[in-house]
């Protein structure tokens, strides 16, 4: 049985008598000291739950009104790694300027320098005065009657009308890279006969490993564009760029348009086999051994004909 005893206890700052069991006024007691930090602990938990919603209000309202404040917030919240919204954007250019580095040139090599585009563009007037003995080897396989430049004009005549398809793309290719757009249809001539010997799929009818109209090797470089694109064309004539200013750097006491001849011969043959020779042997290790000298022949006719 519980203990009965009698208490004053203050109600409203007076005290009234009562008799109550000892649990009871255990009851009272601790109602009488929590009931006010019940009170707080709610009025802190309300003016938590508004100050949480007015938050976001707050950010938003930051800076100039211009709404920069969210969007970087945005931005944040959608980056993997929780950066800086600043840093994805950087990162970002950085991917376009890798991409459009890796659209400019075949690779580290075929990059030219302002000074080198000037210096090809000086011998892009000198094509006509260019040396050089025409077809030889590939005027017999291709049974023509003649031999010589002779030979290699009628090879690029019969290829002009298709050529003619493609001239805005090689006009435009050679403007930008500083290269002859008669030396360029002259490849393409020689190489794929203005596209007529390609099969569907782009590769050539004779040689399944080169692509488009320029031939390239997809066992030494990557394939760009369609095989009548103006990707492959750039990639093509970003090649040669390259093999002239290897040429330049290997063969200092040549000109501008023995430079260009040599890197002919190594569009052909690769300049581990052109490096060392002699100017007039170049064409030694080219197919029919006439590979530069047919080019060079083709681009005198093709500059006299809308080239």
């Amino acid at each position: 049985m519980d203990l009965v005893e009698e208490k004053a206890i203050d109600v409203g700052g007076g005290s009234i008598p009562q008799t109550v069991g000892s649990h009871q006024l255990v009851r009272h007691r601790f109602l009488i000291i929590c009931s006010p930090l019940l009170f707080v602990f709610i009025v802190f938990i309300v003016w938590m739950f508004w100050r949480k919603k007015k938050q976001p209000l707050e950010q938003n309202d930051t800076g100039d009104g211009s709404g920069d404040g969210s969007e970087l917030q945005k931005l944040s919240q959608t980056d993997a790694g929780g950066g800086a919204a600043n840093d994805g954007a950087e990162m970002d250019n950085k991917g376009e300027e890798v991409a459009d580095e890796g659209a400019e040139a075949l690779d580290e090599s075929a990059k030219v320098s302002v000074t080198e585009a000037k210096e090809a563009d000086e011998a892009y007037v000198d094509v006509m005065k260019m040396e050089t003995t025409g077809a030889s080897g590939i005027a017999k396989a291709r049974r023509l009657s003649v031999t010589g430049v002779e030979a290699s004009h009628r090879l690029a005549e019969k290829d002009l009308a298709e050529m003619l398809k493609y001239r805005e793309v090689i006009l435009a290719v050679g403007k930008a890279r500083h290269i002859h757009p008669a030396l360029i249809a002259a490849i393409i001539s020689r190489q794929s006969q203005a596209g007529t010997s390609l099969r569907s799929d782009g590769f050539g009818k004779f040689d399944s490993d080169s692509f488009g109209l320029m031939q390239i090797n997809r066992h030494y470089h990557p394939i760009k564009g369609g095989p009548f694109s103006r990707e492959h064309v750039d990639q093509g004539v970003a090649l040669l760029c390259a093999l002239i200013h290897i040429m330049k750097r290997e063969n200092q006491d040549w000109t501008r348009e023995q430079h260009i001849k040599g890197a002919l011969a190594c569009y052909m043959a690769g300049e581990d086999k052109v490096i060392g020779l002699k100017y007039e042997d170049v064409d030694s290790v080219t197919p029919y051994c006439d590979f530069a000298n047919d080019v060079i022949a083709r681009a005198q006719w093709f500059a006299v004909h809308d080239f």
